[in-house]
């Protein structure tokens, strides 16, 4: 709902076919009445796009040709979640890049250990950062070359309203972010997430430290009545 499809705004060839997966409502606007009425205002929408892009340092000026980077800008789908909703789940492919636009999102990591049996037992799920308006998210679609399938090392939860620019893998000049340059800046500017085994081990680290932290208060509360006993003896005997 709220999207858009055809080749009316390139003026181009078709290039995929579309098929509906259930009962769809459509308003079909021919290419003549589009250049008449919508064409100009995608136009400004693609260069407020581009703008917002090139605050990330692997969209500058200097790494992109203008015309490829309002293409990508182009090709950039405005998505809007809200507070709780889940972008992403862990383990899901990895499908396209995600810039945030306006609000806070959390990265959490569940640690799974699997048994002798085959059967998966959850360890612990950990926030491991949360990223801002200005952020972006996804990069493991570029940077992960090597795997035909990667997928996205963590869940992606919206802390509060949420609105992003998502550039869908298809659509991914993958030859230009793939230039020394850019694939540096993407690598430089990107969350680098622990593997499992050292967040597990900093699970492990917290919950002895709050073991030893509830048993200092133990101890501290066992004082404080032990004195209070003492105090209200003397105060009998007085």
């Amino acid at each position: 709902v709220g999207e858009t499809l055809g080749e009316a705004v390139d003026g181009g060839v078709r290039m995929a076919s579309c098929v509906t997966e259930k009962v769809t409502e459509l308003l079909v606007l021919e290419r003549k009445g589009f250049q008449k009425t919508f064409k100009l205002f995608f136009q400004e929408q693609d260069k407020r796009k581009m703008a917002f892009l090139q605050t990330f340092p692997f969209f500058s000026r200097q790494l992109w040709d203008e015309e490829k980077l309002l293409k990508t800008a182009h090709f950039c789908r405005e998505r809007v979640y809200r507070a709780g909703e889940t972008i992403i789940e862990q383990g899901a492919p990895a499908d396209g890049l995600y810039f945030i636009m306006k609000g806070m999102v959390a990265l959490s990591r569940e640690v799974i250990r699997v048994d002798d049996n085959g059967e998966k037992e959850s360890i612990c799920n950990i926030i491991l950062t949360k990223l801002c308006s200005g952020s972006h998210f996804g990069e493991i679609t570029v940077l992960d070359q090597e795997n035909v399938n990667p997928t996205f090392p963590s869940k992606i939860t919206c802390e509060t309203k949420v609105k992003v620019l998502r550039l869908d893998k298809s659509q991914l000049d993958i030859d230009v972010f793939l230039q020394e340059g850019v694939l540096n800046a993407l690598k430089e500017a990107s969350y680098s997430c622990p593997d499992d085994n050292f967040i597990l081990q900093s699970h492990i680290d917290v919950m002895r430290n709050l073991k030893r932290t509830k048993k200092v208060m133990d101890d501290l509360r066992g004082n404080l009545k032990d004195r209070g006993r003492k105090d209200t003896m003397d105060m009998e005997k007085d």
